[in-house]
């Protein structure tokens, strides 16, 4: 465990990076700070140059708030369509137009079994690109050839979306290797 102050975190997140390799790093704004994203720009602008963030907005968010977050580094938002939040879906899709002109993702957790069907075509539509987290954290075992998960893999396919390869820990238990015909499917 690195230590609580945010300098000492920076530093072992350093030190993971260059043992591993990475270059580059993406903070991920918590909903524990619902739309205020004060935290992630502190934490991207103290991680310096490489940094970027995804951050959260409310439905609704005007061009000043976007512009804002687009200076500090914000590259995509935040959509938990799984639990719900403060973005909507179709807050999302009225923002998507904002977002592209900003070059600004929609970042989305979905179920894939459960979503794919209502919001293929939709994000086959998007103006900006889609992101699904946790490899859409699908049904794992349903297997690749679930029908939602298919999709997903579509959309991807077509160039419509990306996928996460990430947070398997949240579809599975240790070791994981049940994930691995989902994420060989979607590489």
């Amino acid at each position: 465990p690195a230590p609580l102050d945010m300098d000492g975190l920076r530093a072992a997140h350093r030190a993971q990076c260059e043992t591993l390799g990475i270059e580059r790093t993406v903070v991920v704004h918590s909903i524990v700070y619902g739309a205020e994203n004060a935290v992630t720009i502190e934490a991207i602008r103290r991680l310096g140059p490489d940094a970027r963030g995804i951050g959260l907005v409310k439905d609704g968010a005007g061009p000043r708030a976007l512009d804002a977050l687009a200076e500090a580094g914000i590259k995509g938002i935040r959509l938990n369509y799984v639990h719900g939040g403060v973005l909507s879906w179709a807050g999302a899709q009225a923002l998507a137009p904002a977002l592209a002109e900003r070059d600004m993702h929609l970042q989305m957790l979905v179920n894939a079994n459960k979503h794919m069907s209502e919001i293929a075509e939709a994000v086959r539509r998007f103006p900006c690109p889609v992101i699904f987290d946790h490899i859409g954290w699908p049904k794992v075992a349903a297997g690749p050839s679930e029908p939602g998960f298919q999709t997903m893999t579509e959309l991807v396919r077509e160039g419509a979306a990306y996928v996460k390869l990430s947070g398997l820990y949240r579809t599975s238990t240790a070791p994981w290797q049940d994930t691995d015909p989902l994420v060989a499917a979607l590489v």
